[in-house]
């Protein structure tokens, strides 16, 4: 019979799994960056993105996905392809309920909560605040 040794902890792996996938994502963000928000080649670069990212059943991180339309694959940039503003429409207009309204030229809103907790960092930002 083979001993099962209980103080060997798994190790993590050398390499990230689909590297190649998250570097072509990575590409493509970037170069739709450079290029002019309201460009056809931007767009279809986010849209290949988008259509790379769900085939290979890549996660994007979340800020990647608050700087993008889904409904045009339009790149959010703040006062040329979309308008932010705080909403409050609760009847009691207390600071807890402020919504964060993002909207593009297309149309498209997207909505985040942000009364709640005003120092709320995400997930994926935490260990950039705990590192410097």
């Amino acid at each position: 019979m083979k001993k099962q040794n209980p103080a060997k902890t798994p190790r993590p792996p050398k390499t990230v799994p689909k590297n190649d996938h998250y570097q072509r994502l990575g590409f493509l963000y970037q170069a739709a960056a450079r290029l002019d928000p309201d460009s056809a080649l931007s767009r279809m670069y986010l849209r290949n993105m988008d259509v790379v990212a769900k085939k290979t059943v890549l996660k994007l991180d979340p800020s990647v996905k608050r700087t993008l339309c889904k409904k045009c694959h339009r790149l959010q940039v703040p006062g040329r392809t979309a308008s932010i503003r705080i909403e409050n429409t609760s009847n009691a207009q207390s600071p807890e309920n402020d919504v964060l309204a993002v909207s593009c030229v297309c149309g498209a809103l997207k909505r985040y909560p942000i009364g709640r907790d005003r120092n709320y960092v995400l997930f994926s930002e935490q260990n950039e605040i705990r590192d410097s």
